[in-house]
């Protein structure tokens, strides 16, 4: 499991920070891994290793709590009836599922239940502060594109490319790269900038940016990005 530290924008750290979170997982590492790098970040975290233990926990703080995080295949009650108890009587509360692949089945019936997002198993810390921050921006009402033209946009929370209707992944480089260069439409950013933003303490070749941009302007569609020689490179929009 990745733990690398997940680059939040810093709205969501603040709101982050004052989470209570309910984590319900029986699976001893996975738990100790994700709990630890939870407590980093929030306010408190409770963790429960059963069915059983979610729902006391659950009733004995439930004006406390802001969000759930469940594992559906947790032992003596699973959590799909961990959820539907607490549906019965909280309509409101965030819950994120985390799932197997051979959890389908219940899976699909706990989508019936207002979940606020689910996560396959096995998920990156990296992955769950993303669907975190994405709870955040719905919450408060944060828009989580940046435009770069009419039709393409860059999305922030899940650092994908949208163009027209079409979501394009992008590597952890390629997104700080764009979102650089966006922030920056249609000036030069200079090759020192960017070495720093994108490549921190690691060194940068000028080879491994020409790929990064070649593979950004495919996805774009369009020559968008351009170099200038010796100064570093402009997103250009008419």
């Amino acid at each position: 499991m990745n733990n690398e530290e997940y680059d939040l924008s810093d709205f969501s750290i603040e709101k982050i920070k004052t989470l209570n979170v309910l984590y319900i997982e029986d699976d001893l590492k996975n738990q100790a891994i994700i709990s630890k790098a939870l407590d980093l970040y929030c306010n408190e975290v409770i963790v429960a290793s059963d069915g059983e233990e979610a729902l006391y926990f659950y009733e004995n703080n439930k004006e406390l709590l802001d969000v759930l995080i469940v594992d559906i295949s947790i032992p003596k009650i699973n959590g799909l009836e961990v959820i539907k108890k607490i549906r019965s009587t909280n309509k409101k509360i965030p819950i994120i599922v985390t799932t197997a692949h051979t959890d389908k089945e219940y899976l699909l019936e706990a989508l019936t239940y207002q979940l606020e997002s689910y996560i396959v198993k096995p998920f990156s810390f990296e992955k769950l502060m993303s669907v975190l921050e994405e709870f955040i921006q719905k919450e408060y009402s944060i828009t989580s594109f940046m435009d770069i033209d009419k039709s393409i946009k860059l999305n922030l929370t899940r650092k994908e490319l949208q163009v027209k209707e079409l979501c394009i992944t992008l590597e952890p480089k390629e997104f700080k790269f764009l979102f650089l260069l966006t922030k920056n439409i249609n000036k030069i950013v200079t090759y020192d900038v960017i070495e720093y933003y994108v490549y921190g303490e690691q060194s940068m070749s000028k080879s491994a940016i020409r790929t990064i941009v070649s593979n950004l302007n495919k996805k774009l569609n369009k020559k968008y990005i351009l170099n200038y020689s010796n100064e570093g490179y402009m997103l250009f929009i008419k």
